[in-house]
């Protein structure tokens, strides 16, 4: 990459760089062949990239350089012919690690040898790229298990509205309050995905619970959006306790 040009050369594509020195998110994914299921506007959603946007305004090196791009982020999006997702090439090797480790290896030594001690950060953004594969492994799960009790739900007769009432009988045990509650509680927009913002732990305990509350409505013959809505309320708290109990078990070194 030489001074004259606005993109990165990789793999014999190009990779456009803003002023900034921000790469492009899109042109990463597209070079991956990964799935629309990864693409970058869907990355960005996931915790483990907020925790680690977060870490980046919270690291001094960093924070000075991000605060002086025209967005002051450490990632944005623009449209237009040139357009995409563009973000600091710390975050960059994240989307990189999460969407291939040999596409990591590419863009940390075509890129990132150029930025001396950046090195230093190098180990965390490997470790948050690891914990947003699992989450999104977990994710794709947790959509099947989904899918199937709201499939349980419609055939006992449950539809539209119904599938939402008996759902916040999960988020009311395990979240503490119904979807919208919880939205506001977490400082997220109205029109956000919840699932897409939960813990692992959060997701895993919910996933669990539509499958066990599925296996209930059915060998139960529970009906109706009240009958299911007790059924699924219960199952949430099997699950809540199976949790905290683990938790109280666990002895200290």
């Amino acid at each position: 990459m030489s001074a004259d040009k606005s993109y990165l050369e990789l793999r014999g594509a190009r990779i456009k760089e803003d002023v900034h020195g921000y790469l492009c998110l899109n042109d990463l994914h597209d070079l991956s062949a990964a799935n629309a299921s990864k693409a970058p506007s869907k990355w960005r959603l996931l915790p483990t990239t907020k925790e680690l946007e977060k870490a980046l305004l919270a690291n001094g090196r960093f924070s000075s350089i991000i605060k002086k791009t025209s967005s002051g982020t450490a990632a944005y999006s623009k449209k237009g012919k040139n357009g995409g997702t563009f973000a600091h090439h710390i975050l960059a090797l994240a989307y990189a690690e999460y969407l291939s480790p040999e596409l990591a290896i590419d863009v940390k030594d075509t890129y990132l040898k150029l930025r001396a001690g950046d090195v230093e950060f190098l180990d965390e953004v490997l470790e948050k790229a690891e914990q947003a594969k699992k989450w999104q492994g977990t994710r794709d799960a947790s959509k099947a298990a989904r899918e199937r009790f709201a499939g349980v739900l419609d055939a006992h007769g449950c539809n539209g509205g119904d599938i939402g009432y008996v759902t916040n009988a999960i988020y009311i045990v395990l979240l503490g309050g119904k979807v919208g509650d919880v939205k506001t509680a977490r400082n997220l927009p109205a029109n956000a995905s919840l699932r897409d913002n939960l813990e692992l732990k959060e997701l895993v305990q919910t996933m669990a619970t539509e499958v066990m509350a599925s296996e209930r409505i059915e060998d139960e013959d529970r009906r109706g959006r009240h009958e299911c809505y007790d059924a699924t309320a219960r199952s949430a708290a099997f699950i809540k306790d199976a949790f905290d109990r683990e938790r109280a078990d666990r002895k200290k070194k």
